[in-house]
């Protein structure tokens, strides 16, 4: 426009009702040249991202490939555990959809690297079919823990105790996992009311100390349990205080701790 029309200034401008005149055109030239280098900018930005992010896929794909569908924590922590298997594939999900958005960058622009962008979509492909014929390998394989013994007054007791918490399931099979020991502790609470400084600096705390000794018989049973339209094994562990502080249940079998582990198919839960 510059070299072929001639714009003189005019007095009013486009806003008042005036002709664009050449410091119009000057002033879009220069609009224009900050988006291209914008664009620039930002296009090497988005390079130099998608480039950073190549190392840690790798890193990633590496840990995706030692699970291990038969070992029990990963079982659990990887494939079987409630949301660990929707939360893998998302991620697993998230870095194909980064992939393939690198290999569509280096193509355009001509990257060196579309070669190993192209490797890493590949292997990112073949790790996503990985993980799903491991997590169903781990679906066939899970099992319920061998029984430690098979007491049935323990087993009783389980089961009462149990059908005392309303978050408990419907129990399809109750393994007892841990025989019952006797533990006993002893531990002691320090309660300051007074400070005392002397002249010479020291410092004096006076006060009271409590004491209490715990002591008790407990065992662990594991239990197949539906949550939803799925089978979890809960591992239960059911405690009997004969001794303990101010606020513990005393000479009554009660649920301590509960830990849900992994999905386990119903037909695998009397395998």
């Amino acid at each position: 426009i510059k070299q072929r029309a001639y714009l003189p200034v005019n007095r009013l401008t486009v806003e008042q009702g005036g002709l664009y005149d050449i410091n119009d055109v000057d002033r879009l030239e220069r609009y224009i040249i900050g988006l291209v280098n914008d664009i620039d900018s930002s296009l090497k930005k988005f390079g130099e991202n998608l480039g950073n992010q190549i190392p840690h896929i790798q890193e990633m794909l590496t840990y995706y490939s030692q699970y291990d569908p038969a070992n029990h924590n990963d079982q659990i922590n990887h494939f079987l555990g409630e949301g660990s298997a929707e939360e893998n594939r998302a991620r697993l999900a998230e870095h194909k959809q980064t992939a393939s958005e690198m290999v569509q960058y280096a193509k355009l622009v001509k990257d060196p690297r579309y070669e190993e962008t192209v490797a890493l979509a590949n292997r990112i492909q073949t790790t996503i079919d990985q993980y799903e014929n491991n997590y169903q390998k781990a679906r066939e394989l899970v099992r319920m823990p061998d029984a430690a013994t098979k007491d049935s007054k323990l087993t009783s007791i389980a089961k009462e105790t149990l059908s005392q918490y309303d978050y408990v399931g419907a129990i399809k099979r109750l393994v007892i996992n841990a025989e019952k020991a006797h533990h006993s502790q002893e531990t002691s609470e320090q309660k300051f009311d007074d400070v005392d400084v002397s002249l010479s600096g020291t410092i004096t705390l006076s006060g009271t100390k409590t004491t209490y000794f715990y002591e008790w018989d407990q065992f662990q049973v594991a239990t197949a349990e539906p949550v939803g339209n799925k089978y979890y094994i809960f591992y239960n562990t059911l405690k009997f205080y004969t001794s303990g502080d101010t606020t513990t249940t005393l000479n009554k079998w009660i649920l301590a701790a509960r830990i849900q582990g992994s999905e386990i198919p119903e037909s695998n839960i009397d395998k």
